[in-house]
């Protein structure tokens, strides 16, 4: 790109690790990965924030094995611990990919062998990954044992998930969840999602009368199914 070709002949290249490591990320988010691992290789040294650029790139292109390699490579070769963001950007990668195992092993031994606390984003994106999987009991069970409440991203996914499987149980449960959220910590928002999804499995389900019964509900608490949109695009 010309902005590495800028830098390269102004002499802003040098030894600048900061300069290097904006260039991997640079490249990776513009989707040259092979550019961005060429340019992180050539790094004459390693911090966190390089590692940290290099894994994220990996787990953007759903290359979870390289980014989970990346990890280890960290550990060992730069004597680099990492840190909450990073995991959680392995974590990702491992949900694009849905490497349900290598991503549970990740968040069960995280503290022991990194000394890093699980949050609440790194219990989500493993719900995520779960559900994806269409390991739902699984997930669920996960929800149950997480050390936080669970806050609208980790519902949602389950419901998202359940919807699609068709599962009635599951999805009546995480909507109720969802909708006993506190609307003043900012989780109101699209309320009407979940009303619309309970609502449309029970139709799924031939439970017809349930169906009404919340269509009934979102009429009497001024809840109304957001439109959907088209975009045209006119050259």
């Amino acid at each position: 790109m010309w902005i590495h070709e800028y830098i390269r002949k102004r002499g802003l290249f040098g030894e600048d690790l900061f300069v290097r490591t904006a260039l991997v990320d640079m490249y990776a988010k513009c989707g040259c990965i092979e550019r961005s691992v060429e340019v992180f290789e050539g790094l004459f040294k390693r911090n966190e924030y390089s590692w940290a650029a290099m894994i994220g790139g990996f787990a953007l292109h759903g290359l979870a094995n390289k980014a989970i390699c990346s990890l280890g490579r960290m550990v060992k070769e730069g004597g680099v611990c990492p840190d909450g963001v990073v995991l959680l950007g392995v974590l990702t990668g491992c949900t694009h990919t849905r490497l349900e195992e290598e991503g549970i092993d990740l968040l069960e031994h995280m503290e022991g062998r990194y000394v890093v606390v699980p949050k609440h984003d790194h219990y989500s994106c493993t719900v995520n990954l779960l559900c994806r999987a269409g390991r739902l009991d699984k997930a669920l069970e996960l929800i149950r044992r997480m050390p936080m409440k669970p806050l609208a991203s980790v519902w949602d996914a389950l419901l998202s998930a359940c919807s699609i499987k068709g599962n009635v149980e599951l999805t009546e449960l995480a909507a109720k969840e969802l909708l006993d959220l506190d609307p003043s910590s900012g989780v109101g928002v699209g309320k009407d999602v979940s009303y619309v999804q309970l609502s449309n499995i029970y139709v799924g389900a031939q439970r017809c009368n349930d169906a009404r019964r919340v269509q009934k509900m979102m009429g009497e608490r001024g809840i109304k199914k957001t439109p959907g949109c088209n975009v045209v695009e006119v050259n």
